[in-house]
């Protein structure tokens, strides 16, 4: 193949808010001659009021093409920077840029401000994962279509699991729920798959040393598929802190020390989740959302304005 511009006519696309508010303050920066030796070919281009630029293709030596979205000062969004592979300039490209704060819009904390940065998200404390987990530059969480997420309480596997443990558990879900106000957990005792994800496990066991542990299972888009969550005993089970956390992994959240959360690796005296914790699980599931989209590229790594992996 030869020069971009013998092959391409039109380079075109849109920028995606995640919080849905006009990208106002924004710019786009196309470097044409990213990664070659050639004479730097830049274009500075404007956005229409629903977020759209286009501009006739430059040739170029190189096999992709950097982008940029230039945020100016006080704008809402964060700078943002993606290299594309020229076989993806064809398509219409949907570059999504995140807020600075984020407004929870529904549940506990409704009409509550927060400020969100893509470096506490992914702020790792020693030996634990980020708060967000990233997969192939997706973000991890259940697909929309998957909630809410069937729960199998395995009386079967734990016969010490009681009717009393089963009305704490679900109690302490529901809380959760009504903190991010959304639907995220329906009870079940079906084990089997539907629609490619298979049921969240519940069961008690006596073998582990923490009060809970959580496995999940994702793909390489980032799609949760499975889970199991355990218990130490019915002691653990019936305390809404602990269920609330094991919950928050088995949506695909991990811990975090970057703001006072119900997910800090050690007790810290938080009870439930706090209002970080709802802005950021809000935020990571909607761009989670976003990105179910193949044409969508961008995201919370590239959100600090610098290059990540080539988007092919």
């Amino acid at each position: 193949m030869g020069a971009l511009g013998a092959c391409l006519a039109l380079f075109f696309g849109r920028i995606l808010t995640a919080d849905g508010e006009p990208a106002a303050g924004l710019r786009v920066v196309v470097d044409w001659s990213h990664g070659s030796f050639a004479t730097l070919a830049s274009d500075t281009l404007d956005l229409d009021r629903a977020g759209r630029f286009a501009i006739p293709a430059r040739g170029c030596n190189s096999d992709s093409v950097a982008v940029s979205i230039v945020a100016a000062a006080g704008a809402r969004y964060y700078s943002t920077r993606v290299t594309i592979a020229r076989s993806r300039l064809a398509d219409e490209l949907k570059i999504l840029v995140l807020p600075r704060e984020w407004t929870i819009r529904r549940g506990r904390f409704a009409g509550t401000t927060v400020k969100v940065a893509p470096s506490d998200a992914l702020r790792r404390t020693a030996g634990q994962a980020s708060f967000g987990r990233i997969a192939h530059q997706h973000v991890v969480a259940w697909d929309a279509s998957s909630l809410p997420v069937g729960v199998v309480l395995r009386h079967d596997l734990s016969p010490g699991l009681s009717a009393r443990d089963s009305i704490a558990f679900w109690e302490a879900a529901r809380d959760v729920e009504d903190a991010i106000g959304t639907a995220l957990f329906r009870p079940t005792t079906d084990t089997t798959e539907h629609d490619r994800a298979f049921p969240i496990d519940v069961l008690l066991d006596p073998r582990i040393t923490a009060s809970g542990v959580t496995y999940v299972s994702w793909d390489r888009g980032g799609r949760l598929f499975e889970g199991t969550v355990r218990f130490r005993t019915s002691r653990e089970i019936e305390l809404p802190s602990v269920v609330a956390h094991e919950l928050l992994h088995a949506l695909g959240f991990g811990h975090t020390s970057a703001w006072p959360s119900a997910m800090q690796a050690r007790d810290s005296g938080v009870r439930g989740m706090t209002v970080e914790d709802v802005a950021f699980a809000q935020l990571l599931m909607r761009l989670h959302e976003l990105q179910e989209d193949p044409l969508v590229v961008g995201g919370i790594e590239g959100a600090k304005g610098t290059d990540r992996q080539l988007i092919p």
